[in-house]
């Protein structure tokens, strides 16, 4: 026996117990069965067949927009990097600036060092000069 003729069987042993009739196998009530069960089936080939084509219509969509996500995502990547890149060059530049004014400050006051050497140097030779001279 197949599944549908162990349905039909269920199906009068149900009536039999709950009505107290018995149906004949080949009773026309159950040609009402018969094509029921095959709607169901078909209806349900058709809803799996929509099922089918939803599912792969949300997939495309999904698919367009993880796209679009990963582009929105891409260019805001972008232009924060051009950001902190932009702000890392006008702090680097400031930085320069102020250790070039500080260079220069140590710079004159090495130049004014050296000068104040020279001078030393020059007055301690005028010194040794005249002491040896006499």
């Amino acid at each position: 026996m197949n599944q549908g003729e162990d349905s039909v069987l269920q199906i009068i042993e149900e009536v039999a117990s709950k009505h107290g009739i018995a149906l004949d196998p080949n009773d026309p009530i159950l040609m009402v069965y018969t094509i029921n069960q095959h709607l169901m089936r078909s209806g349900a080939r058709i809803q799996q067949a929509m099922l089918k084509e939803c599912q792969k219509d949300i997939e495309e969509h999904m698919g367009l927009w993880k796209a679009q996500g990963d582009q929105a995502m891409r260019s805001t990547l972008d232009a924060t990097r051009e950001i902190i890149t932009a702000s890392v060059r006008v702090e680097t530049e400031m930085a320069l600036k102020a250790l070039t004014l500080d260079l220069n400050k140590h710079q004159r006051s090495a130049n004014l060092n050296l000068f104040a050497s020279m001078l030393t140097l020059a007055a301690s030779a005028i010194v040794l000069w005249t002491a040896l001279s006499h």
